[in-house]
């Protein structure tokens, strides 16, 4: 799943570079562009919630013990 997330944010960056260059000829492509930095820049958060469980996640598994 955390490669999935990798991946996706890589692709989207890859989008958003191109968009640059795209925007400048036809302005038809801002909202993509837009939606594209949006996208980045809420990404990081679920990627950081998968590298490191919220404390009561830790907590339930040690009462099932």
């Amino acid at each position: 799943m955390l490669v999935f997330n990798y991946v996706a944010s890589v692709v989207q960056i890859i989008i958003a570079c191109e968009l640059k260059r795209i925007v400048r000829s036809n302005q038809d492509y801002g909202p993509l562009l837009l939606s594209a930095f949006i996208f980045l820049i809420i990404y990081p958060f679920p990627i950081s919630w998968l590298e490191s469980p919220k404390e009561y996640l830790k907590k339930k598994k040690k009462k099932w013990k």
